[in-house]
């Protein structure tokens, strides 16, 4: 028997494999209404094989977080609007 409950869901899927160097920008966690959705765009520094990447954010400083908080569609339109 064969399941085809989550077919939909995984059809609407994009798969994107990151690059080290890419630079992508970063979802906020800021829920105000007015406040910025995306920081960044920053650089990634390693890509791990868990679903995380390392980002180099300003100063030195390197920051771990889950490719779901990273929005690579995003750069271009937050590009243009800077």
């Amino acid at each position: 028997m064969v399941f085809l409950c989550g077919l939909g869901e995984k059809a609407k899927r994009i798969f994107k494999d990151f690059q080290v160097g890419e630079m992508v920008p970063l979802n906020s966690d800021s829920h105000r209404k007015l406040a910025h959705r995306c920081l960044g765009p920053f650089r990634i520094d390693q890509v791990h094989t868990n679903g995380t990447v390392t980002l180099e954010l300003d100063g030195g400083v390197f920051e771990r977080v889950n490719i779901r908080r990273i929005e690579p569609d995003k750069l271009i339109v937050y590009l243009h609007l800077n």
